[in-house]
């Protein structure tokens, strides 16, 4: 049956539901023009709520008795000639007591017997153009008037009257525009007109008269042009050599105007004319140009707007010959009664091939039952409106993937089917499956991710036998170091060099992951016991032996792996995960490149430790650090210099943590630049925040330690620029401070950035001065700010003669150096009075006052009323 055949059972509803959905008021009549249909629109335009109440009736009942005879007479002439009749705009007093201007188009109907039975009317409102035209009219009018006094009478007349007649036949713009500047240059005597529209900030040429150069394209910023764009006022140059934009685009140019072109209160253009030969342009021409922008500006409305109108109307019949879906209709045991031609489009099929097949024999093996599950729901519950997507073959043998939504309409007469409306969704499922993939494998390596892994131990652990699932979890020893060292590019590199590696020893069935920077896992399945996975274990290490050459540099690399066996005791992916990290940790702590199997029974200590590892890393992201900060105070005046801040952590279940027990653990985990990046920003924000309180005071000096991971990371610097940028603490009054351990190790990398941090006005003092034996010998090396007396030497001012002669000695030879000396960890008067008396800057400790949290630091700044700059 073809889409001709095919006739929905109840026509008449069928086509009236179509009229009804039409905008445009649409009415029948038979061969005696006695109305037989029109939709709601032509209802309402009429006065009749209900557009059946038409039938039967005439133009009479509307309209008056001449115009309804006129009405007549013509569609007489159209019924008997069959020529399609299109009416002038009439004026049409609405129901809402408005004035409408209709243009009505009536064509003759055809019978089957290809004989006329009657006619059909379109009624399109044409009252915008018709004000257009109007405006036009007057616009006209108001000009004329002018143009009658002017001297150039006759001549201006016969430009106008050209240009009118070019603007009232003409609706293509790029014709009118050439019509607009011939008229001008041939009526007037113009010897150089020219006409340029505005396309994305350029002015282009659209037609020119005598020029044999020409400038084709100009942008706004430059000319006469673009003045006039940018402005939107005219312009008369009588002699361009006063202006200095002015581009001549041929020699001997006397005069210039340019008029700006115009479109609902925007500039789009400009009209251009230019003398030559002594010619003088004056403003005559100027308000004969201006009058003639005028019309072409409504010209230029005008041709917008019947663009618009056939844009309308070409989307309009192409809403009605080609819907976007499909559409499909079946009956009850899928054979395809219908389809639309939008098919041949989507799946290459013709729609009269697919007529009378049954929709299933066409649909994936895979996703039929799911297809048929959606046809059976709608089916059992017409108020179902079940949405499936499944793959559907396309002529050409590939598959398609379709979303389709089913109605069941087989109850209603006028379809009498079940409509499916389905759409093409290749490119999105496409997209899902690389999104999928994108969110299940890591980016560098291309190895399934965290995520991927866990789902597959989840699905495995989920399976009759979970014991025999066996994780193994390892990481590349010193990776940190090879990375901090020699930059991220190369740690990447040496990252994917590495999963090859690790891939190249694997069974098809094994799944290997990349779980988080150097670590990897591999998940084994149908393990009976330890001895495979400890077998793999020798082969990772034995893979990765080989050094990896990466550019200019050689690496040896090993690998530490922790190995666990599923058991009763171990069946969530946490417990297994977990276990095999223990493991991991314990074979790093026996030694580098070795393996571990998890023992429940001697791993508890590692639990314990791994704990620890794990709370503190959440410690920040939990806000469980504090700062406390001790007073700096000038020994000589007593009064306050600075604040050292000092870490804390409030452990939840332990309490406040002082430093020494958790600082070691964040530098075996790499966690050392993340709490530095925090404590420095946190105590410049405070800084900045008391320096709001007290500001007669000015901004306290603030210390703030450094480990000796942080010296030597490639970042540090960046992020202390960063910090300093973001709370806007001033870098003179910010000390670094760097234990004399931290220097002495770090020496190579310390060059850098003690040159870079000076570089940016930051204070450096070496920490805990007096504990290495080789720190003198480094005063050289670096023009430190400041350097700190560790607290041992300080501690025995009082009783060690020995002591006393090193210190003052160190004093002595600071100060010689430019440097500034604090004493740190004071508990006494007696030290208090022993380092005054060797000179000692500044000092620090219990007996000055306690490390105390910044609300508490307030009351006791309130009470230090001096606070001096300390170099």
């Amino acid at each position: 049956m073809s889409e001709e055949d095919f006739v929905p059972n109840d026509a008449e509803r069928f086509l009236q539901v179509l009229l009804d959905n039409m905008s445009e008021p649409i009415f029948f009549k038979d061969a005696d023009s006695h109305f037989t249909r029109a939709n709601t629109a032509f209802a309402s335009l009429v006065g009749l709520a209900d557009p059946s109440a038409i039938a039967g009736r005439t133009d009479a009942d509307f309209f008056s008795l001449a115009k309804a005879q006129e009405f007549l007479a013509d569609e007489r002439h159209l019924l008997t000639t069959g020529e399609v009749l299109i009416t002038k705009p009439e004026a049409h007093l609405g129901a809402d007591g408005q004035t409408y201007w209709l243009i009505t188009s009536k064509a003759p109907v055809l019978g089957r017997d290809g004989q006329i039975t009657g006619l059909v009317g379109i009624v399109r409102d044409v009252t915008e153009l018709h004000r257009v035209e109007e405006d036009l009219r007057q616009t006209e009018e108001r000009h004329h008037d002018l143009l009658a006094e002017a001297r150039r009478q006759a001549q201006e007349l016969a430009l106008f009257d050209e240009v009118r007649t070019a603007l009232a036949h003409e609706l293509e713009l790029h014709e009118l525009f050439r019509t607009v500047v011939d008229a001008i240059a041939r009526a007037f005597g113009y010897t150089l007109v020219s006409l340029y529209m505005l396309e994305d900030d350029v002015l282009v040429l659209q037609h020119q008269v005598g020029y044999h150069q020409v400038a084709e394209r100009i942008a706004v910023t430059e000319g006469v042009s673009g003045r006039v764009i940018r402005t939107g006022k005219a312009v008369l140059l009588e002699d361009v050599q006063t202006e200095p934009a002015f581009i001549g685009a041929i020699p001997g140019i006397l005069s210039e105007i340019c008029v700006p072109l115009q479109d609902v209160g925007r500039v789009v253009g400009t009209l251009n004319v230019e003398s030559r030969d002594g010619v003088r342009l004056t403003n005559s021409d100027l308000h004969l140009m201006v009058a003639l922008s005028e019309h072409v500006n409504v010209a230029i409305g005008r041709a917008r707007l019947y663009t618009e109108v056939r844009q309308r109307e070409a989307r309009f019949g192409s809403l009605i010959r080609n819907a976007l879906d499909l559409i499909t209709i079946l009956d009850a045991d899928g054979t395809i009664r219908f389809e639309s031609p939008a098919i041949h489009r989507t799946l290459g099929y013709q729609p009269e091939e697919l007529l009378g097949l049954n929709a299933f024999d066409l649909v994936h093996p895979e996703d039929l039952s799911a297809t048929y599950a959606a046809l059976v729901a709608a089916l059992n519950d017409p108020a179902l409106t079940p949405t499936v997507e499944f793959r559907f073959r396309h002529r050409n043998g590939s598959w398609r993937w379709l979303e389709a939504r089913g109605t069941n309409l087989l109850a209603d007469p006028a379809v009498g089917g079940l409509v499916i409306n389905s759409r093409d969704v290749t490119e999105r499922k496409e997209s899902a499956g690389k999104l999928w993939h994108q969110a299940h494998h890591d980016a560098l390596t291309g190895l399934p991710n965290r995520v991927l892994f866990l789902d597959r131990l989840k699905e495995a652990l989920s399976k009759p036998t979970p014991s025999s699932v066996a994780v193994l979890f390892l990481d590349l020893d010193d990776f940190k170091v090879f990375n901090d060292s020699l930059g991220h590019e190369y740690g990447d590199s040496l990252l994917v060099a590495a999963a090859e590696r690790l891939s190249s020893t694997l069974r098809e069935r094994d799944l290997l992951a990349r779980f988080g920077g150097d670590e990897f896992t591999i998940l084994l399945e149908q393990t009976s016991d330890a001895s495979d996975a400890i077998l793999l274990a020798d082969r990772l290490h034995s893979v990765l032996a080989a050094p990896f050459a990466l550019n200019e540099h050689t690496l040896t690399v090993s690998t530490s792996v922790g190995i666990v066996l599923g058991s009763p005791a171990l069946m969530t992916t946490t417990d297994l995960l977990r276990a095999a990290d223990v493991a991991l940790y314990r074979a790093k702590a026996e030694r580098k490149g070795g393996t571990a199997v998890f023992d429940a029974a001697c791993d508890s200590w590692a639990f314990e430790q791994l704990n620890r590892e794990t709370a503190l890393r959440t410690a920040l992201d939990l806000g469980e650090l504090r700062l406390h900060y001790q007073p700096l105070v000038d020994l000589a005046t007593d009064s306050l210099v600075g604040v050292e801040a000092l870490v804390r952590w409030q452990h939840p279940s332990a309490g406040l943590l002082l430093p020494h027990t958790f600082i070691r653990l964040a530098e075996e985990t790499g966690l050392t630049m993340q709490i530095g990046a925090w404590v420095l920003r946190e105590a410049c924000r405070q800084a900045m925040a008391w320096h709001e309180l007290f500001p007669k005071s000015g901004i306290v000096g603030m210390s703030v330690n450094v480990s000796p991971s942080q010296v030597r990371h490639p970042d540090f610097v960046d992020q202390v620029v960063r910090t300093l940028r973001e709370t806007g603490f001033p870098p003179e009054r910010l000390t670094l401070e760097i234990t004399e351990r931290g220097l002495i190790q770090n020496a190579k990398a310390a060059d850098h950035s003690v040159a870079a941090l000076q570089a940016l006005g930051v204070q450096l003092a070496i920490d805990d001065f007096g504990v290495e034996q080789a720190g003198i010998s480094y005063l050289r090396r670096w023009a430190l700010d400041k350097l700190k007396v560790d607290r041992t030497m300080v501690a025995v001012l009082d009783r060690d003669e020995r002591t006393r002669a090193i210190v003052a000695a160190v004093v002595g030879l600071a100060q010689t150096l430019g440097m500034a000396v604090t004493g740190e960890g004071i508990e006494t008067a007696e030290q208090l009075k022993r380092l005054r008396e060797m000179g000692c800057n500044s000092g620090q400790g219990y007996f000055i006052a306690a490390p105390m949290p910044a609300s508490e630091l307030v009351d006791y700044m309130g009470r230090k009323t001096s606070v001096s700059n300390e170099r």
